[in-house]
């Protein structure tokens, strides 16, 4: 079935240009038919990153100058430290990323040691962690330098501070 898409909802603070608050809603036109291939994502609503085994997937790129893949890719990714987010991305343009890496609102996960990464064409896509058999969104694939350059992480929207704007938007009338 093709849901098609009736309205896209971008955060308020969202400025074209800027890495911050990349993030967006959108409605379809049908409800989505739930399998058991196809299911909802639970929102993660904890803020403690280390140890845990993140999944980033996605159609985009398998190479920084490749094309896009035909088939979904899924890779496991470490998470990065703030502190060490922030020292990798420290020469990336002041125009970008005015006030840095944000703890609040973005998270970095990657691979020290291996190219393993999101990459052009997978923005928008989630990194995920399995728990109890289900999945958790925690972040939306934002930004990078390249692609699968061991120790560069990428930069995603941190699911977790938006859950007041997307339940507002999503249930407006509730509370």
């Amino acid at each position: 079935m093709d849901y098609g898409i009736y309205r896209k909802i971008p955060h308020p603070r969202y400025v074209v240009g800027q890495q911050y608050n990349d993030i967006a809603l959108i409605e379809l036109y049908h409800p989505v038919k739930f399998t058991e291939f196809i299911r909802p994502i639970c929102l993660d609503d904890e803020n403690g990153y280390t140890g845990r085994k993140l999944i980033a997937t996605g159609w985009g790129r398998i190479q920084a100058t490749g094309s896009v893949s035909k088939d979904l890719q899924k890779v496991d990714l470490d998470y990065f430290p703030h502190d060490e987010c922030q020292q990798k991305y420290a020469k990336v343009s002041k125009q970008d990323l005015p006030y840095g890496i944000d703890t609040q609102t973005q998270i970095c996960a990657g691979s020290e040691s291996e190219a393993k990464d999101s990459c052009q064409g997978d923005s928008g896509g989630p990194l995920q962690e399995k728990r109890l058999g289900r999945y958790y969104l925690l972040g939306i694939t934002s930004f990078g330098i390249g692609c699968g350059t061991p120790g560069i992480p990428g930069v995603y929207t941190k699911v977790s501070y938006y859950i007041p704007w997307i339940e507002s938007v999503v249930w407006p009338f509730s509370g």
